[in-house]
């Protein structure tokens, strides 16, 4: 478990927030090393490799496994990912809420485990809690455009 005597990391999260109360939260989770594995940018549009594939459809298919969670606007890139989690903040049955870092856990551990190799993500992950409509939209068009502005 996590010490911040012994490990010396600051925790990149809103101390004290309730990371499985319902809202939008935008989030890029990395390659390790930031490595290419996931596709190219060709003429400003994403061409995914079977990896990449593999990835978006575990990510779009992650409401399956996890009650009270939806899918908004994603964009795979060679070596990231962003996407926008919406949490309904409610469980079922003697299972609760899940936070936004079960979510992405889960993602991560099934696609490493899917892609057969041994570290596929960076140890962390950046988020960010959508407050508003406009912050909706503008993570939406960031990440429409995201492809279009990459730089090889």
């Amino acid at each position: 478990m996590f010490d911040p005597d012994v490990h010396h990391r600051r925790s990149i999260r809103l101390q004290g927030y309730d990371y499985s109360r319902k809202g939008h939260y935008y989030v890029t989770i990395c390659v390790l090393e930031k490595q290419c594995l996931l596709g190219e940018v060709t003429g400003g549009k994403m061409q995914l490799t079977a990896l990449g594939k593999m990835i978006e459809a575990t990510w779009l298919g992650l409401p399956a496994y996890h009650p009270g969670v939806q899918m908004d606007s994603h964009v795979v890139m060679p070596n990231h990912l962003h996407g926008i989690v919406v949490l309904s903040g409610e469980g079922r049955a003697r299972r609760p809420a899940p936070t936004l870092g079960d979510v992405i856990k889960s993602f991560k551990s099934y696609t490493t485990k899917l892609s057969g190799i041994t570290r596929l993500w960076q140890r962390n992950y950046f988020e960010h809690i959508i407050r508003n409509e406009d912050e909706l939209n503008h993570c939406r068009r960031y990440m429409a455009a995201n492809p279009s502005r990459w730089l090889s």
